[in-house]
């Protein structure tokens, strides 16, 4: 990571590994079986969803001066907690749904629920895009930011 941000940036690589993610994400509906291709796809969709969460948990406190991290970091456990139990709950009722549309819980209902996911990958891709390319350049070349008033 410490030689592709110099060279890329944050924005770049977002959106990157984000298609990335996005894209494993749909090549998981061609598991049918646990097998050597299943786990190919496991590990490239937990690799590329990681550096997406990685790079977006960097560059949210890019901005925020060193006496506010204590704050900054509470607020951002708080919301990544109930972002992840939102998600939970959001997959468990599309899993829910599909269960009634197939009436049964077969292998559709999962695909229903990779393409779901999918689906909200591209989303995220149109808010990452609103990304600038200088934002987190702080943090590349270690500068710190100015203080808000």
């Amino acid at each position: 990571m410490k030689w592709l941000l110099p060279k890329f940036g944050f924005r770049k690589l977002l959106l990157v590994s984000n298609v990335l993610s996005t894209i494993t994400m749909f090549m998981l509906c061609s598991v049918v079986k646990i097998n050597a291709w299943a786990f190919v796809v496991i590990l490239l969709h937990s690799m590329t969803s990681s550096i997406v969460f990685l790079l977006l948990n960097t560059l949210l406190f890019s901005d925020v001066p060193e006496y506010r991290y204590a704050a900054a970091t509470s607020i951002a456990n708080t919301m990544q907690q109930l972002s992840s139990s939102f998600g939970v709950t959001v997959v468990a009722a599309v899993l829910f749904l599909a269960n009634l549309v197939f009436h049964s819980f077969s292998y559709w209902v999962f695909v229903s629920a990779f393409v779901f996911i999918g689906i909200c990958g591209m989303l995220l891709q149109l808010l990452l895009l609103k990304i600038r390319a200088s934002d987190g350049l702080n943090l590349i070349h270690k500068k710190t930011p100015l203080p808000h008033k």
